[in-house]
């Protein structure tokens, strides 16, 4: 009878088959024995469920973000996704998934219902408080190379965010939450169906701002040419504050996306130290106040990501699926880079680009040698970068922009990637599947040769009982150099541009899962090995001659990750752990079988208790609608080397500089319709206010954020 039901699941499935560059339907099917049968999207861009996913996937839902109290998708990546880890940059928020990073998240593809958020010529996404997670039914994670679907920036990972429906709503949703260093926060969603089923529409709205939290800086920590008493802003969003906002339609075959969302995150330490010098120092703290803010924007970045798209999806009489969607994103960024402290100079960059085009596929089961379904489809996208500009200032006040040649920072150009993917998932017996995948994307830059790339993916899974199943996979992704980094003319060799490599990754992954217990208990394995080459990073002591961004050599590495849920009625426990060492580096941050600034090992324990279900505790009076939820994390310890430069001769050469282990807690509850139709939630990040660092693309290792809290009081009515 199990086996039917599975059979019954996967055919269903296959019928209703939907492309990568399409929303997922975060649909789930509960068997008796089996429990929550989950299926998904991003792994091979066909719904399917868990078990046959051809590399190992993440599925996080809203009730899983709601009971930890996530305020970002970084903190959402950090807590449920094994592999993905912290790391600091200058000027906003940014993880690393297995050890690979850059200045920005800028390795691993975010999608919003298979929309691309990643910006055009930077490639970066930030996830920060600009992307609103009420509006979200659910989060699913390809922890592989994606690039056989997806193509470029598809390097370490894919996200796809799967919104709300309007129906989910059936309403509106509103809440206001305060907390301490200055807090503010307003969300809104206002969802339903209209013309009698036939449409359904879902609105969202979210602003956050906050003063940050002054973190006081010691003399002996103070990596500045004149070290001092003095202070860095953690966490900084104001001047101005982040939103996000946007809509999905879907009426009839169609569905239409819009979205607008700004990024903003305050710098806590200077990005540079003598701007145009092959000397990098960077790292100093700084007067925020000093600054004379420009368009509104302080110190930091400021960026502003549009979305506009439109999907379509026909199936015809003989099971041929036509799907195309055609789409439209604009981005904008504002960056203020705080400088020579003595000087107190700084430059203002702004830099627009835009990008457009298509994807188109067909689809079509078959039964030949056995049952499957292949797909084929193209991919057309054109990208430029239309304006920049820099404005220079010293003292705290702006003075002229920076002409020299002419007003653009960055070469105005275009950048067109056309692309060809096909895939075939095949039955070959009742036990084993195969998936295979291509692509091919071939890119015209703006300036010199043309990039040709070929993502293959391969793998096998076997499934020979319902509760335990076996993936083996292969895959190779690239990602190409962002624009920003080839044609910025104020580098230390503005005539000379960089002609960065693209970015490549080979993983090799086996993937067993088991269920128990009825399904209530799950528990998967991943073991991987990957191979990276011409990692681009940022190279904050460059010799002379040249840029701070470069190409380095290759990394090796191994590790083990471990994702295990127990759901009962009344509790339920998620726990995830990760190993994860370099196996041969070359001009690439390794010593020994340490990666600089990731931990080798890391873990994440979330408990959520609702009391009232645990203790039998029935009153009609009063809402049993209550989870307490406990969040413990182990970020073990770190190299993260120390090698600052000043003009003035100040130097700091720590090239053993360790940051030590820590275990934080976050805690909180979420109490539904306590009354009528109010919630509350509440909400304590570092409950035990534990002072840590974290390094990255930056010149030494920064302080994190303490004990922060946030109380928010909602409203959800339903028609």
């Amino acid at each position: 009878m199990q086996t039917k039901i599975i059979n019954t699941i996967f055919i269903t499935l296959l019928t209703i088959y939907s492309s990568n560059a399409f929303s997922g339907s975060c649909g789930s099917v509960y068997d008796d024995e089996l429990g929550w049968l989950q299926e998904v999207e991003v792994a091979s861009g066909q719904a399917e469920p868990l078990s046959e996913v051809p590399a190992p996937v993440t599925v996080i839902n809203s009730d899983m973000m709601t009971n930890i109290g996530a305020r970002t998708l970084k903190d959402v990546l950090i807590t449920y996704v094994p592999g993905m880890t912290n790391v600091q940059s200058h000027s906003d928020m940014n993880v690393a998934q297995r050890g690979i990073y850059g200045s920005s998240q800028q390795k691993i593809l975010i999608l919003l219902n298979g929309h691309r958020l990643n910006s055009q010529a930077y490639s970066n996404a930030n996830p920060d408080f600009s992307i609103s997670l009420d509006k979200l039914a659910c989060i699913e994670v390809l922890r592989a190379p994606g690039s056989s679907l997806y193509g470029n920036v598809a390097l370490t990972a894919v996200i796809n965010l799967i919104t709300k429906k309007g129906t989910d709503i059936n309403g509106t949703e509103v809440s206001v939450g305060v907390g301490n260093y200055g807090q503010r926060k307003l969300s809104f969603l206002f969802g339903n169906e209209f013309d009698n089923g036939k449409s359904d529409l879902l609105l969202w709205g979210s602003f956050y701002t906050n003063e940050g939290e002054i973190a006081n800086v010691p003399a002996n920590e103070d990596y500045s040419r004149e070290p001092k008493d003095s202070y860095a802003i953690l966490d900084g969003v104001k001047d101005p504050g982040s939103y996000d906002i946007g809509l999905t339609y879907e009426f009839g075959d169609f569905t239409l996306l819009a979205s607008q969302r700004r990024a903003r995150y305050i710098s806590p330490f200077s990005l540079m130290s003598d701007f145009g010098a092959s000397l990098s120092g960077g790292g100093e703290s700084y007067n925020y106040s000093d600054y004379r803010k420009l368009n509104g924007v302080g110190p930091g970045q400021a960026a502003t990501f549009s979305h506009l798209g439109m999907d379509y999806v026909n199936e015809f009489d003989n099971n041929l699926k036509l799907q195309f969607q055609v789409y439209y994103d604009e981005y904008e960024y504002n960056e203020m880079y705080v400088g020579n402290q003595i000087q107190k100079n700084a430059i203002f960059l702004t830099a627009y680009d835009r990008g457009y085009g298509f994807i188109a596929q067909l689809s079509k089961p078959y039964n030949f040698f056995g049952a499957g379904r292949w797909m084929i489809g193209t991919q057309i996208n054109t990208m430029e970068l239309y304006d920049s500009n820099a404005i220079y200032g010293q003292a705290g006040e702006w003075l002229q922009f920076m002409d020299n040649r002419q007003k653009n920072v960055l070469d105005p150009g275009t950048e067109r990637i056309n692309s060809l993917f096909t895939q075939i998932k095949h039955n070959f017996t009742d036990t084993l599947l195969g998936n295979f995948g291509v692509r091919f994307d071939k890119k015209d830059r703006h300036k010199g040769e043309s990039i040709d790339a070929m993502s293959p993916r391969l793998a096998l899974i076997w499934k020979p009982y319902d509760k335990f199943n076996l993936k083996i996979s292969y895959a190779k992704a690239f990602v190409d150099a962002p624009y920003v980094y080839q044609y910025y003319n104020y580098y230390p060799n503005p005539n000379n541009q960089l002609a960065l490599k693209p970015e490549y990754m080979e993983s090799y992954q086996l993937t067993p899962t088991f269920k128990l217990a009825q399904g209530k208990i799950t528990s998967s394995f991943n073991i991987f090995y990957n191979k990276f080459s011409n990692v681009i990073v940022r190279n904050n002591q460059p010799e002379d001659g040249q840029n701070t961004i470069q190409n380095y050599g290759f990394l090796n590495q191994w590790g083990i990750e471990n994702e295990t849920s127990y759901n009962q009625n009344s509790y339920n426990l998620a726990f995830n752990l990760t190993y994860q060492v370099a196996d041969g580096a070359e001009y690439y941050g390794v010593s020994d079988d340490q990666i600089w600034n990731v931990p080798n090992f890391t873990a994440n324990l979330v408990l959520n208790v609702n009391p009232f279900k645990l203790f039998n505790f029935t009153n009609e009076t009063v809402s049993q609608d209550l989870w307490l939820n406990l969040t413990a994390r182990y970020i073990g310890e770190q190299l993260s080397p120390i090698n600052i430069q000043f003009s003035n001769g100040t130097s700091f050469y720590e090239p053993n500089n360790e940051v030590d282990d820590v275990v934080l807690f976050n805690t909180g509850f979420r109490w539904n319709k306590l009354w009528k139709d109010f919630f509350l939630d509440a909400r304590v990040y570092n409950l035990l206010d534990e002072d840590y660092y974290q390094g990255g693309s930056v010149t030494h290792p920064y302080p994190q954020a303490g004990r922060w809290f946030m109380l928010t009081v909602g409203y959800k009515g339903n028609w």
